[in-house]
């Protein structure tokens, strides 16, 4: 009696040792399945995005005789019978800007000049502040005004005749003790005469200086960035800063001139 529950456990022990060796076996080849599945599918959305970006850079150059590179693709989005994908392009001076495309090869909505005109403002900026010994990078936009057809047109041309209500941007500012009220006063106040009186806006981290060139290099590559995308580097503060034909505005009491 007992070798038979030996015997029949050896059994049980064996069968149960093929089933596992069967299992793992099956998890393999399933495995290998899903993996190729993967790979396939991550080949399809490289194909698709090729071709995404091959038709954006294709309808850019044709509409501004000019090259263009396409350097991110967002999600796509909308419906079955309405779906659009957000490109991030850049054009040979640096200036990056969002192109929303159709499935059927169609923009339709791009900011490029906007864009263009923005950059410019935003260089007069960075170049004041540089004078400060202030280290910065800016992303500014135009908000109002007429639209803009002309892609050779001047900053100080398209102000003159398309009347933008505002600039209005982020700025990223290098962790500095030059930030003080008289140079920040100064470098906008410089920016607000040489962009013709226009108001400026700006949102300004103070980026600790360790992570300031990484956060630039990621930074310049986007038209715009949350809040959140701040997250991943080291914020000394945060504040705003409006200049207008009211002067010098700031939540920052420091940068005000209150203390």
């Amino acid at each position: 009696m007992l070798r038979k529950v030996v015997t029949d456990n050896r059994l049980s022990r064996k069968i149960l040792k093929v089933g596992f060796k069967m299992k793992r076996k099956m998890m393999k080849k399933v495995g290998v399945i899903l993996m190729a599945f993967s790979i396939l599918g991550m080949l399809g959305c490289n194909t698709i995005n090729d071709k995404t970006a091959e038709l954006v850079r294709k309808e850019l150059n044709e509409k501004y005789n000019q090259e263009f590179e396409v350097i991110a693709l967002g999600a796509r989005m909308g419906t079955k019978d309405n779906n659009t994908v957000t490109s991030y392009v850049q054009d040979k001076n640096g200036v990056v800007f969002s192109v929303v495309m159709d499935t059927k090869g169609t923009i339709k909505s791009e900011n490029y000049l906007r864009r263009k005109v923005g950059t410019a403002a935003g260089t007069v900026l960075v170049d004041e502040l540089n004078k400060h010994n202030m280290e910065s990078k800016v992303n500014l936009h135009v908000s109002g005004g007429k639209e803009i057809h002309d892609v050779d047109i001047k900053l100080h041309d398209y102000i003159d005749s398309h009347t933008p209500d505002y600039f209005v941007g982020k700025l990223l500012l290098k962790e500095t003790n030059q930030l003080t009220h008289e140079n920040v006063k100064s470098a906008y106040e410089s920016t607000y005469k040489q962009l013709k009186n226009t108001p400026l806006q700006t949102d300004v981290w103070v980026i600790a200086s360790e992570d300031y060139d990484k956060a630039v290099t990621e930074f310049q590559k986007n038209p715009d960035v949350s809040e959140e995308w701040f997250d991943d580097y080291k914020v000394i503060s945060k504040f705003y800063i409006d200049m207008s034909n009211e002067g010098l505005d700031s939540d920052n009491e420091e940068i005000k001139g209150n203390m």
